[in-house]
């Protein structure tokens, strides 16, 4: 399928008549830029391509639960006379049989007094067709059903409820089962079991149970209730995703003005307290510690040399004393040996050997007194000097000042935390907001979740009932009217039912290990984080998606971040769109609004050139920036800006991405 135009007149932002030549310019070339700031009338497009195919049944962002016809006169331009009206044309090739045809449907409607005519015309190969316009609907859903139109137009922050919303898979199972064709099988089955029944009935011999009408009964009014059910989960949807929306709107809001650092003020400032409790114990141990011999301990050497200085000027104050009590004593020795008759050759000798002996002694004298130490403080030194255990002292001081160290960063990050913290009054009305507006939201997914939960039950029991109806009708069947042709084709309605089951088994799992192969590729080519998944395994029954780290374990998706979410949703499109055997355009709204720029540029360069045959980008100067505007270019065919005119309140079309961007590169012609 190729979108070649689409043609919006006085449509919402686009008065007048405005026309989109979207078809790309070949394979290689396949992405048609559109860029507008917000507000612009980006999401009108995407809406406006809905409209024109799905009408009533569209699921345009703008509806918001209003009646359709109060909806089509909101898209009339407000600038213009409501009278006038407004239309959306979308032209499409599609490919069927081997046979290329060419379709336009038309859609305008305008109002005349109190009400809205929609008009509906649908042409093939340029000419008018009447059955085709009478019968669109089914068309359409032949062509491009309703169903998987999300999957292939959507809001980039829409399909995140592929990785946040714990009932995607419902929607899920529906969009994949109808893409990869399982939901043809489904219908045979559902079909041969029609005939069944209807054979069955025929049978006198099913009037005979009298639990058999009672059961026809129970399942008529179990489908009943469950189609009510699905009308409910339908109407809560809009509502349930606008509450999902604000909710989001009111969390950003509050984490601008800070509030989560509000919200932990308290536990801050007693985190706060203990660590300058901490602070204060350890700067007292360090004085506690300063009084003790520890200092010194952390000099070793200094230590030993004044040891060393002190007994040496201890030796030199022994030498002083016993130089001068030598000198008496060596005059008494001389003079003894005098009167005893020496001779004078001997006392010679012996008086060169005492002065040679007094100034050895004299030498040790001279150590000049540096410390003079008491005997106390001797003791001391002498103790330090002989200890082994400054290493170890050394250490624990070091380690004692790491922790002050770290300890006072911790509580200056604290002080600058709680600087930061906005004063309650600023952030009380927004907390109570996003307060508010969780409740809602909770409330509304809890309420979602109980209509799903009591459909299940409802589906459960009907499928009970049916099985017990089936029962009957085969009992019957064996037992009175094998040999009749009404037997024979019941027979063969069982048949098919059973073979057709064994198939869709068996097909759905092939086709799921398929797409959870292309789902998990699809992911971990567009991560920035390449080790963060191993694999991605789809439940082919009730097709919850699971996530596999790289140890085999699972990964819960609540861990994943905003970013990765969306690249996660959009995996899980593109991985559909590969398995998928329908060539279907792909139209993305809003692709990069919670993407870090790796993520962004993975986006731009391995996802939108390989979305589709045909990919359109609705984008902002911020998503598709220059960086990614001059990567994205050789794959552009085309473009366009979304010119806003304030005085005019209206949107005029340019050619070209925006006009600053429209230097990069070579020059993209419209």
């Amino acid at each position: 399928m190729i979108l070649d135009r689409l043609t919006l007149h006085n449509f919402c932002l686009y008065k007048g008549q405005q026309v989109f030549d979207l078809a790309p310019e070949n394979r290689e070339r396949c992405v048609v830029l559109v860029g507008g700031l917000n507000g612009g009338g980006k999401t009108t497009l995407l809406d406006a391509v809905q409209l024109a195919l799905y009408g009533s049944r569209a699921q345009v962002s703008k509806r918001e639960g209003i009646p359709y016809d109060r909806f089509l006169r909101n898209c009339i331009n407000r600038g213009v006379d409501p009278s006038d009206g407004a239309s959306v044309g979308l032209q499409f090739r599609y490919v069927s049989g081997g046979q290329q045809k060419l379709y336009e449907v038309r859609r305008s409607w305008a109002q005349k007094k109190s009400s809205v005519r929609e008009t509906v015309t649908v042409l093939c190969d340029g000419l008018p067709d009447r059955h085709l316009s009478d019968h669109w609907n089914d068309v359409v859903e032949e062509l491009i059903p309703l169903g998987i139109s999300r999957l292939f137009f959507f809001d980039a922050e829409q399909v995140r409820f592929l990785a946040d919303d714990d009932s995607s898979h419902v929607a899920l199972g529906a969009a994949v089962k109808s893409l990869l064709g399982l939901d043809l099988a489904e219908k045979l089955i559902a079909d041969a079991s029609i005939i069944e029944n209807r054979l069955s009935t025929r049978l006198a011999a099913l009037s005979d149970d009298p639990s058999y009408k009672s059961l026809m009964a129970e399942v008529a009014e179990l489908s009943q209730q469950v189609t009510s059910k699905k009308q409910q989960i339908g109407g809560l949807e809009n509502r349930r995703l606008q509450a999902v929306a604000a909710e989001k709107a009111a969390d950003e809001e509050f984490k601008q003005l800070g509030g989560p650092h509000w919200l932990n003020r308290e536990a801050r400032k007693a985190e706060l307290t203990q660590t300058q409790d901490e602070e204060r114990r350890l700067k007292e141990e360090l004085v506690r510690i300063a009084g003790t011999d520890l200092p010194l301990m952390l000099v070793p050497n200094l230590v030993r040399r004044t040891f060393v200085q002190d007994q040496q000027e201890q030796l030199a104050r022994e030498s002083k004393v016993i130089a001068k009590t030598l000198v008496d004593r060596d005059g008494l020795i001389l003079k003894r040996l005098k009167d005893e008759g020496a001779n004078k050759d001997v006392l010679a000798l012996i008086k060169k050997v005492q002065d040679r002996d007094r100034k050895e002694r004299l030498k040790l004298a001279s150590t000049a007194t540096r410390h003079g130490l008491s005997d106390r403080a001797r003791v001391v030194v002498e103790m330090l000097a002989e200890e082994t255990g400054g290493d170890i002292a050394a250490k624990h001081l070091t380690d004692l000042l790491a922790t002050l160290e770290s300890t006072k960063a911790k509580r200056e990050q604290l002080e600058r935390s709680l600087e930061m913290a906005p004063e309650e009054s600023s952030v009380q009305e927004v907390f109570a907001k996003f307060k508010k507006a969780t409740e809602a939201a909770t409330k509304i997914n809890a309420e979602s979740k109980a209509l799903t939960n009591e459909l299940d039950v409802l589906t459960k029991a009907r499928a009970e009932s049916e099985a017990k109806i089936k029962a009957i009708q085969r009992r019957n069947a064996d037992s009175e009217i094998d040999a009749e042709e009404t037997g024979r084709m019941i027979k063969m309605a069982v048949r098919t039912q059973e073979t057709m089951a064994q198939y869709l088994k068996v097909t759905t799992n092939r086709k799921i290990q398929h797409l959870s192969k292309e789902v998990g590729d699809a992911f971990q080519f567009l991560l920035r984080k390449q080790s963060l998944i191993e694999r991605v395994e789809i439940d082919p029954e009730s097709f919850r998606i699971t996530l596999f780290d790289k140890k085999g374990e699972v990964l819960p998706k609540e861990r994943l971040s905003e970013g990765e979410k969306q690249i996660f949703a959009i995996s899980v499109l593109w991985g559909l769109a590969k398995a998928s055997p329908r060539p279907l355009p792909a139209i993305i709204d809003t692709p990069m609004a919670r993407l870090d720029s790796e993520h962004r540029r993975h986006l731009v360069e391995r996802y939108f050139p390989h979305a589709s045959h045909q990919v359109i980008v609705l984008s902002t100067d911020s998503e598709v920036d220059r960086s990614s505007y001059a990567n994205l270019l050789p794959h552009v065919s085309h473009a366009f800006h979304l010119r806003y005119d304030e005085d005019e309140q209206r949107t005029e079309v340019e050619e070209g991405y925006f006009p600053a961007f429209r230097k990069v590169g070579k020059k993209v012609a419209v």
